[in-house]
């Protein structure tokens, strides 16, 4: 599949998947390669063009018709009401497909934000098209919402493989934005209270702990994995063919799998069957998360970046965290466990008393990530440990 995604168009990306569906994982990473820097020379393709098949309407079908399903089975009584909803692809590719889709589940069509609906590989309206950067990507779309009195607003990333929504916060007078481990959570309860008997999930380890005290009362199998769906979707299917019914995976950078309809993050069915849901609830998802976390404890998370380029000090600030002697003291805070991971080494887990961050380094862009979280702390608490940790590590 070739995509820059979010990325800059100059990046030119592509992604590779295996037969099974899933993204590549190793031996087949290293052998692709291999074979790529073994065959360098340009194919001549003229006159073959007749040997080319357009298979995309017929995965198109075909999706919608197994995307028809799940729902039908998850949501089997008709909506209770249909909400005002303002979609943005953020110039991507979304719009054509959340429309069909939208329209072959029976749902009214959803709010066009105009300047954003088509295709536009620079991305005019936004600094970075990426709905986990906040704001700034919502604007477009958050004036519409106001115009129209929408209740709710939604976004694809310009691959559409990553799903975000805001809600209205009538006291506030705003749009309030949910984060990806926010929304897993009112996945995980929903696809909970839709279905019976034993499920499975899948996290990721930089993903909220409240997963884990959800599922322990609600008769989920959980695990977790490295981040990226290339391992979420290859965990999947073993879970599969162990016998398991995995309904659920998402990752924190707001990928979300939904019921087996493909091994990958989906933002396509992530709206769809998210919209089905919220079609079918009287209560605002801001009021449903408070629940949940009266009911199974109030993790707060704050996750962010700093920009980290170079790849010798990304090298340097994990092989000195590998070399510190917990308990030890890093920018004024006390570290009493340090886990380093082997099959990640430039990823390491620092326990504090009453919270944890993560810091790991982007396998494709130059930032070094963390990811931060406690049980009934201060997010402000958070922001300044991270801020604090993060900066002492670039000095390394």
């Amino acid at each position: 599949m070739i995509t820059a995604s979010h990325n800059p168009a100059a990046d030119n990306g592509y992604k590779l998947y295996w037969s099974n569906g899933c993204q590549i994982i190793a031996p087949h990473d290293r052998k692709i390669s291999q074979h790529i820097m073994n065959n360098l020379e340009l194919w001549d393709v003229n006159g073959k063009e007749e040997n080319l098949e357009n298979v995309l309407e017929i995965i198109q079908s075909e999706y919608e018709g197994k995307l028809n399903g799940i729902i039908k089975e998850l949501f089997p009584s008709p909506p209770t009401r249909f909400l005002q909803v303002v979609y943005t692809p953020v110039h991507g590719v979304g719009q054509r497909y959340v429309d069909s889709v939208i329209s072959s589940i029976g749902l009214p069509p959803l709010l066009k934000v105009e300047s954003q609906c088509n295709p536009d590989p620079l991305f005019p309206t936004v600094k970075f098209p990426n709905p986990e950067e906040g704001p700034d990507v919502y604007n477009e779309a958050f004036g519409v919402a106001h115009s129209k009195s929408a209740q709710y607003v939604m976004a694809n990333d310009p691959d559409a493989d990553r799903f975000s929504f805001a809600e209205w916060n009538a006291v506030e007078k705003r749009y309030r934005i949910f984060n990806g481990n926010e929304i897993g959570i009112l996945f995980a309860y929903f696809l909970r209270s839709c279905t019976v008997g034993p499920l499975a999930m899948i996290n990721t380890h930089v993903s909220s702990q409240f997963l884990s005290s959800f599922a322990q009362h609600n008769n989920i199998y959980l695990i977790s994995t490295h981040t990226g769906f290339k391992n979420l979707g290859n965990k999947a299917i073993e879970l599969e063919k162990e016998g398991h019914r995995v309904i659920f995976a998402y990752e924190e950078a707001i990928g979300f799998m939904i019921g087996g309809l493909v091994h990958d993050k989906d933002g396509i069915s992530a709206l769809a069957v998210f919209l089905s849901w919220l079609n079918r609830t009287d209560k605002l998802c801001s009021e449903i998360l408070a629940d949940l976390y009266d009911k199974y404890g109030h993790f707060v998370c704050y996750n962010g970046y700093v920009p980290c380029c170079e790849l010798a000090l990304k090298e340097r600030i994990f092989k000195k965290l590998g070399q510190l002697e917990a308990p030890v003291n890093l920018a004024g805070y006390t570290i009493n466990i340090i886990t380093m991971y082997e099959d990640a080494p430039l990823m390491a887990k620092l326990q504090l008393k009453d919270c944890q961050v993560i810091f790991r380094c982007s396998g494709t862009e130059p930032k070094l990530k963390y990811y931060s979280e406690g049980k009934d702390k201060n997010v402000s608490e958070l922001i300044k440990m991270c801020n604090e940790m993060s900066n002492e590590l670039l000095k390394l």
